[in-house]
């Protein structure tokens, strides 16, 4: 709905459960309308599928859980999943000991972690490029170990 009318979206919530609200949230939604009673045994319309004080206070803690777990709107890479990044991305990795000069084949390239070196996605792009220093057999290739040619184009 926020998409299709370019309007924020609330969620009028008339359950029982404490949950819907924090649900609501992170399916979108900025406003959220949830009854308030003394008794929810009391007569009326509206006491069954409000919350009682208690109730309240846990469905807007679960609220405010789901608004900080979402994080704010512009994505961002955290210091803690920086870190996890590179041990868990990978590197173009060469095979074997390659001398300056090699024109690197499929066979003379592998990807492993960390991801400090040349991105795995580069590989295709690495075949056919000409090594400007020797590189040994397990270690990562980096952007100054390739000569950049008409070949491919190196990270």
């Amino acid at each position: 709905m926020r998409e299709r009318f370019g309007l924020p979206v609330g969620y009028s919530d008339h359950t029982q459960t404490i949950d819907t609200g924090a649900m609501a949230v992170m399916a979108g939604a900025v406003v959220i309308e949830k009854h308030l009673t003394y008794d929810r045994s009391a007569q009326g319309p509206d006491h069954s599928a409000s919350a009682d004080p208690a109730q309240f206070i846990e469905y807007i803690k679960l609220i405010r859980r789901a608004e900080a777990m979402l994080g704010p709107i512009a994505k961002r890479v955290s210091t803690v999943e920086k870190d996890v990044r590179k041990v868990s991305r990978q590197s173009v990795c060469v095979v074997r000991d390659l001398p300056a000069g090699h024109r690197l084949t499929v066979d003379d390239l592998t990807v492993k972690r960390p991801g400090t070196g040349v991105p795995a996605c580069e590989l295709k792009n690495l075949i056919g490029q000409i090594l400007t220093r020797p590189v040994g057999a397990d270690n990562l290739l980096t952007a100054g170990d390739i000569a950049h040619t008409h070949a491919g184009s190196a990270a």
